[in-house]
């Protein structure tokens, strides 16, 4: 009977036994695609304006009519079909909280998750946009509503190719990619969250790590632009650590309330500079010092605007004991089995004061063993590279790239 229901469960939406499904689904992609990059979307719904843009109520329904004020008033412009806008400017929003933003509008932190509460569809729907849509696009596959069910057979408009690749022309942000596959899960906290593999065109998709050491020493490979490549995707450090530190305190404290000061509103903010770039490009005539000092601008402004995202969500925090003062991992950070003992370590691995190098390094035994590294196991890491770090408390953006 327990061998049945297992079986069973195994087809069942949100069942445990589905991972193992899920396992064997990804493991047969890897056969075809090659090793995958193993990557973790999180966005929050307490601060996004997508979320609150796709909430649905009518304009004339009577339960609008009843309840609090404020409450009311903000279910009443949530019904509208153009509030909040996503990319109204306001200047003076982004200058007294010291950030470069296009503002949504939000509503205050309390009004918006009572808001949200009313209307969850709009928590899965505002997922399935950035995963279907935003996410899509920053890896630069093709990718509809319907997917991956219309590549099925006799379809008229299959997103994928003859060869079963999704990849579009232009590529993404790490370059080509065929396609990705993963699970949605729901987090602790209600929060929807996927983890997925993407196939990312490269010479590790089917080459062992003896074809890929010939290929360097053939020179078909270089180890400089590996290491600039894995600097850009799987980033270690601030874009601007002097702004984190000067804020690191303030927002450990403020991340025991979920950031839900309105200064921290800028989470749901699309950057100015991504919507107003009216400034005259090489193509238009301008010259090199010219081109190239507007080029320094924007990246200073991105950095800037970056930061600020990155301070909240990329640095691991362990709170300080209030009589030692010494930081100790969060009951999330402890594994099982340590949990009963007197000083307990963060099974992720932070501090990562071992870890910390200037400059990017190919793992081989000697790396591995002056930075605490595993050469066996599941977290094996010879042949893998260790980033360029310069914070033990950042959360990398991503874990491991290339293996």
């Amino acid at each position: 009977m327990n061998h049945h229901v297992r079986f069973k469960s195994r087809i069942l939406s949100g069942a445990q036994e589905l991972r193992l499904q899920m396992g064997h689904c990804l493991t047969g992609s890897n056969i075809v695609y090659g090793t995958g990059v193993f990557i973790t979307i999180s966005p929050s719904e307490r601060h996004s304006g997508l979320t609150l843009r796709l909430l649905r109520k009518r304009a004339q329904d009577p339960w609008l009519k009843y309840g609090e004020p404020n409450f009311k008033a903000l279910m009443q412009k949530l019904a509208a079909a153009d509030f909040p806008s996503l990319e109204t400017v306001t200047q003076e929003w982004a200058e007294n909280n010291d950030c470069d933003c296009a503002e949504v509008a939000l509503p205050e932190y309390k009004l918006r998750r009572q808001a949200i509460s009313n209307d969850i569809l709009c928590c899965v729907e505002a997922f399935l946009v950035l995963v279907k849509v935003v996410l899509a696009t920053l890896l630069g596959i093709r990718m509809c509503p319907k997917c991956p069910h219309c590549n099925a057979n006799g379809s008229s408009f299959p997103c994928q190719d003859q060869f079963g690749s999704n990849f579009d022309a232009f590529g993404g942000i790490f370059g080509g990619c065929d396609g990705f596959g993963g699970g949605v899960e729901s987090q602790r906290g209600a929060t929807l969250h996927i983890h997925l593999i993407a196939y990312i065109i490269s010479a590790f998709q089917h080459s062992s790590l003896a074809r890929i050491s010939e290929m360097i020493q053939e020179k078909l490979l270089s180890v400089a632009a590996l290491e600039r490549y894995m600097e850009w995707v799987s980033m270690h450090e601030h874009l601007d650590s002097a702004l984190h530190n000067t804020n690191v305190e303030e927002l450990e404290q403020q991340w025991r309330q979920n950031y839900k000061d309105n200064s921290n509103d800028a989470l749901a903010y699309v950057p100015d500079l991504v919507f107003h770039d009216d400034t005259a490009t090489m193509w238009g005539g301008v010259d090199v010092p010219t081109a190239a000092e507007d080029a320094a601008t924007y990246m200073k402004r991105y950095k800037h605007s970056g930061q600020f995202v990155l301070s909240r969500t990329n640095h691991h925090i362990h709170l300080k004991d209030k009589k030692t003062g010494i930081r100790v991992p969060l009951n999330a950070c402890i594994a099982k089995g340590q949990k009963k003992k007197k000083i307990k370590e963060c099974k992720h691995g932070a501090p990562w004061i071992k870890q910390c190098t200037q400059k990017t390094k190919l793992v081989c035994p000697g790396v591995a063993r002056k930075h605490d590294l595993k050469v066996s196991g599941q977290r094996n890491a010879l042949g893998s590279f260790l980033i360029r770090r310069n914070d033990e408390w950042f959360l990398s953006t991503l874990w491991k790239l290339l293996r």
